[in-house]
């Protein structure tokens, strides 16, 4: 396996609430705890349904108080996916999200054969619901490393900007797809999406 051609994606199964006075759950993208944190997460609601790493590392640290005497559960599903993929813009990967709890991932999430950014399409389970994406990079990412968002299946469907524009959009569709500005050049971006 080429190391570089693969991320880690986490998918929740179960968890238990832990109350932020007695401790949290931090999730970093890369091998430790010098590496950017994806989340942090204490008691309220469920804390994601899906997470994506931009590497094959991800870290995770539980820190729980000295007096705890409760038992927590946190289990994941942990798969690895190749970045390399077929795609264009006629042939372009999915995602499906859940109305349940928010999807982390860093975008591009998968590449050509050749390098190149591919599109990506979400979806809803249900064709009443709407996606609400929210950039949570620090850095925006603007011109040609940037990525273009569309309210609908493909990208034909009408324009909502870009990730430079604004760090929250808000669709009207079931369907939003995430197209580089220019495929060679596109910057990884951190994504939070809600139903």
């Amino acid at each position: 396996d080429d190391d570089n051609d693969v991320v880690i994606n986490l998918e929740l199964l179960t968890f238990s609430r832990i109350l932020c006075e007695k401790g949290s759950l931090t999730i970093y993208d890369g091998p430790d705890p010098d590496s950017p944190v994806l989340l942090t997460w204490c008691y309220e609601g469920q804390p994601f349904t899906r997470l994506s790493a931009s590497s094959r590392h991800l870290f995770i640290r539980f820190s729980i108080s000295d007096s705890l005497s409760d038992w927590f559960v946190f289990r994941a599903k942990v798969t690895r996916v190749y970045k390399s993929t077929p795609c264009s813009v006629k042939s372009m990967p999915n995602l499906e999200l859940s109305a349940q709890a928010p999807t982390y991932l860093t975008f591009p999430v998968y590449h050509s054969a050749r390098q190149e950014s591919c599109p990506l399409r979400l979806w809803t389970e249900k064709q009443g619901q709407t996606i609400r994406l929210e950039v949570v990079s620090r850095d925006i990412i603007c011109g040609p490393r940037g990525v273009n968002v569309f309210d609908g299946y493909d990208t034909k469907a009408p324009a909502l900007g870009t990730l430079c524009d604004s760090r929250i959009i808000r669709g009207s569709s079931h369907n939003m797809i995430l197209n580089p500005v220019d495929r060679t050049r596109t910057a990884d971006v951190y994504l939070k999406l809600s139903v």
